[in-house]
């Protein structure tokens, strides 16, 4: 996974001990690590990796809190600063655990900074804040397996590998405040199903190695429906035209494909519908491509993070079907390839590339009603996390008076 600093420069974690050979081996040697991409001559396009912390045994997660990064290697929660500015961490220490070794294909993730201030998880009963270098932990409604992202309101979306997007129209604190109501994945308007299990993807080439073989295929050889759904995001920016504002990204690893599905509603329900009918916004004739991550771009572009391995399951759901279909085409090879690509609108130019982490409180304000969520995103974090009470003033007006 990846996501975005202040100033716009990439943070992406190296999950480099998945599946290094059909049998798993090396899983548990400290090969991962984070690195930051950056753009040092202004084209747009990242030229340098700087490694700000390796010997990490299968990393989960980053996330953005004030000082420095949270680091998750399951089970331990790592608080890494950079006191010298050479984007390599100084200090690492734990601060807490977080999810569990083993099965990485279940165990908390995300950490994502919601619009009420908490980082939310998916595949976790927990959601975390920290403050004064402290980590605080509250229980929280468990949803989702690998990805959780939200929507210019702050609602959570999340999926399930065969059920590609779920999402809960209320906060679940509602919910667990009211000893009435089991907060549960049955709970109405708590884990709604947004698309469903049975909506049909486009792959462009066949998709033998898939866990149940053909009972997911068509008689073509091609993946009928979503089984590895993962990494959703919501599109927030505005390079794309505005029709596809607010649009679920879904990527799907084993059928190398990408869904955009532009969604509506009533207020109160979400309906979300292919946009491209029998045909995915992405779709790869490379049987290693498998997207696994998304995010809108602080310069409003969408982001891919594609882990390029043929293979995708976890050893323990190796069944014979699948060994055979791997090991007869080879590929369990090559490994180490992973890459992000930037899907841009050809007809509008990419947005300016932020520098937010040298603003003061009055200029961090401006950005509250930018139209890309990103931006809105960091700058509410970077307020939140300073304590910037210099900023109340401007803000009532914000509110009262602000154009969106």
């Amino acid at each position: 996974m990846f996501e975005f600093d202040p100033d716009g420069r990439i943070w992406a974690v190296e999950f480099r001990g998945w599946m290094l050979d059909i049998d798993g081996s090396g899983e548990g040697d400290p090969i991962g690590q984070v690195v930051v991409l950056e753009d040092t001559d202004g084209d747009t396009i990242m030229d340098k990796s700087t490694v700000f912390l390796d010997k990490l045994v299968m990393p989960r997660t980053i996330s953005f809190v004030k000082g420095g990064v949270l680091v998750a290697e399951p089970p331990n929660l790592w608080y890494c600063q950079d006191f010298d500015g050479d984007l390599k961490c100084d200090e690492k220490k734990l601060v807490g655990s977080y999810g569990r070794p083993g099965n990485p294909e279940h165990t908390d993730n995300g950490l994502m900074h919601g619009i009420d201030n908490w980082m939310h998880s998916a595949d976790s009963s927990s959601r975390h804040r920290f403050r004064d270098g402290r980590l605080i932990v509250e229980p929280a409604f468990h949803r989702g397996q690998w990805g959780i992202t939200q929507d210019d309101y702050g609602r959570l979306f999340y999926n399930y590998e065969n059920r590609p997007l779920h999402a809960d129209l209320f906060p679940s604190r509602y919910a667990f405040r009211n000893r009435h109501i089991p907060a549960g994945r049955s709970t109405p308007g708590l884990n709604a199903t947004i698309i469903p299990r049975s909506d049909e993807v486009h792959p462009i080439r066949v998709t033998p190695g898939i866990t149940l073989g053909g009972n997911e295929l068509r008689e073509d050889g091609t993946l009928r429906t979503f089984t590895i759904a993962c990494g959703p995001s919501i599109y927030r920016g505005t390079q794309f035209p505005e029709k596809y504002h607010g649009s679920a990204i879904i990527p799907e690893a084993a059928g190398n494909l990408i869904r955009l599905a532009p969604m509506s509603g009533d207020g109160v329900q979400i309906q979300a519908r292919n946009a491209f009918d029998k045909r995915e916004l992405l779709a790869s004739t490379d049987e290693r491509f498998r997207p696994v991550c998304s995010r809108t771009g602080p310069d409003g572009a969408l982001y891919v993070c594609d882990l390029y391995r043929g293979i995708i399951e976890h050893v323990i759901f190796m069944m014979p079907y699948l060994r055979n279909q791997i090991l007869s085409r080879g590929l369990d090879n090559p490994v180490g390839l992973g890459r992000i690509y930037r899907i841009v609108h050809e007809d509008k130019p990419l947005g300016k590339q932020p520098r937010m982490s040298g603003l003061n409180a009055v200029e961090l304000t401006a950005f509250l009603d930018h139209p890309n969520g990103w931006q809105r995103d960091t700058a509410q974090r970077l307020l939140v996390e300073r304590q910037s009470f210099e900023a109340a003033p401007r803000l009532q007006r914000l509110a009262t008076a602000g154009a969106d």
